[in-house]
């Protein structure tokens, strides 16, 4: 949700990915037609809570706004260490598919 909502946060004249329901898409496709893919979320969610607890002492929804957009270029930019996390950009990449698809698609889905 965190990440969602700092690829399209809301502003003042427009909601962002967490009022147009974004995640519900996303969780939609990982029981449905991208089931092979739940596993890169849970797990890849789960390390990057694991990285944000061992470096920030806090779960990465718990971050602040400044903070959250850090882990967000970190990702994007493979720098999460990978120990933590062994795909960062993959999960990026997926995470802003879903999280633009969920946003810009048609409201049907």
């Amino acid at each position: 949700m965190a990440f969602c909502e700092q690829s399209i946060p809301a502003d003042q004249e427009f909601g962002g990915a967490t009022d147009a329901e974004v995640i519900y898409y996303i969780y939609r496709l990982l029981v449905g037609p991208l089931k092979d893919d739940s596993t890169l979320y849970r797990n890849g969610i789960e390390k990057l809570q694991d990285f944000c607890s061992k470096s920030f002492r806090k779960k990465n929804q718990n971050l602040s706004s400044q903070k959250q957009m850090d882990v967000t270029k970190r990702l994007e930019a493979d720098k999460i260490d990978h120990q933590f996390l062994k795909r960062p950009l993959t999960l990026f990449n997926a995470l802003r598919s879903h999280t633009m698809q969920g946003f810009y698609g048609s409201p049907i889905h």
